[in-house]
């Protein structure tokens, strides 16, 4: 079994909204044939990344249990499919995708095993996600999922080691009391 780490996030609607959307993702990937289980982290709220005068956005993880080798995972498919679930929650995309722009719903994948990928696309996909190691509210989610020890593929650097760096201590975070499972 290969461990499958999503990222979920939204910022549009209010908090108790973006968690009703959140578990209803977590609800669709429980359905996937190719998962067998899943784990979730805690709620954060995070400023906005680049987005001045948005409101706060709402972040977790959701770490599949997928049946399958990491090789075998269809990472174009699977990115389809998570963009295909954002568009079935409400999500809408402007002509050009703006990173940083206000969304009821962000599904990002984020980690397959430790394999790392590089397909142009259409869709393009990069795996582990290309922000991850840079953005504390990736990274405590993670934290959560799996641990102070484990790395995040192509940078050898534990998850703790990433956290500790000054530019990433500066992030603001704030655990929430909600939670992924309704």
């Amino acid at each position: 079994m290969t461990p499958v780490v999503i990222g979920l996030g939204g910022n549009l609607g209010g908090e108790q909204a973006i968690v009703a959307r959140m578990r209803a993702a977590c609800s669709a990937f429980a359905t996937w044939a190719e998962v067998s289980r899943t784990a979730c982290s805690a709620l954060y709220r995070s400023a906005p990344v680049g987005g001045r005068g948005q409101a706060p956005f709402v972040n977790g993880a959701v770490l599949l249990r997928w049946r399958a080798a990491a090789q075998a995972i269809d990472a174009v498919e699977l990115l389809a499919r998570l963009l295909a679930l954002e568009v079935e929650l409400g999500r809408e995309r402007g002509r050009a995708r703006m990173t940083g722009a206000p969304r009821t719903i962000d599904l990002d994948l984020w980690l397959i095993g430790a394999r790392e990928i590089h397909l142009p696309g259409p869709p393009a996909v990069v795996v582990p996600h290309p922000r991850l190691a840079g953005r504390a509210f990736a990274l405590v989610p993670l934290l959560d999922l799996l641990g102070a020890r484990a790395r995040v593929p192509g940078s050898g650097v534990t998850i703790a080691t990433l956290l500790a760096a000054p530019t990433l201590r500066s992030q603001p975070i704030a655990r929430l009391p909600y939670t992924l499972r309704s």
